[in-house]
């Protein structure tokens, strides 16, 4: 069964302590990634390349990727997940697997930011690519 969790809390909280060897570890700003020491999750998962292959180069192997960490998750529009669901299933090679297959860790405060020009992801109750299938 594929993982689809979100770890939410206060600022502060420790929610963005992670260990980096363990997983790829992305956030949904450049700040926030730099505080991480890893990607934006757009580049990590090539959000905004027109073409798409298992071959372009991400800093992150997806084929043995078994786990993906988001974080600030409340800045994310609700946009960005099909999106990164198309990807990863062309990322992996897993085209029949919601996310390719990847459990994903959705990480952060929604009372803190919404996304900027937007809507967050739990304004559709019923969307696949927040509650999974």
């Amino acid at each position: 069964q594929q993982l689809l969790l979100c770890v939410t809390g206060p600022g502060g909280s420790g929610k963005s302590h992670i260990d980096f060897s363990v997983f790829p570890v992305t956030a949904t700003s450049n700040s926030a990634a730099s505080l991480l020491q890893g990607k934006t999750i757009h580049t990590a998962a090539l959000i905004n390349n027109t073409y798409i292959s298992m071959e372009l180069s991400s800093d992150v192997n997806w084929t043995t990727t078994k786990v993906l960490i988001i974080d600030e998750i409340s800045l994310a529009d609700k946009k960005l997940f099909p999106v990164l669901d198309k990807n990863l299933r062309i990322l992996t090679g897993n085209r029949d697997l919601l996310y390719g297959g990847i459990h994903i860790v959705f990480i952060g405060d929604f009372m803190q930011l919404a996304p900027v020009n937007g809507s967050p992801i739990f304004s559709s109750f019923d969307d696949i690519h927040w509650h999974g299938s």
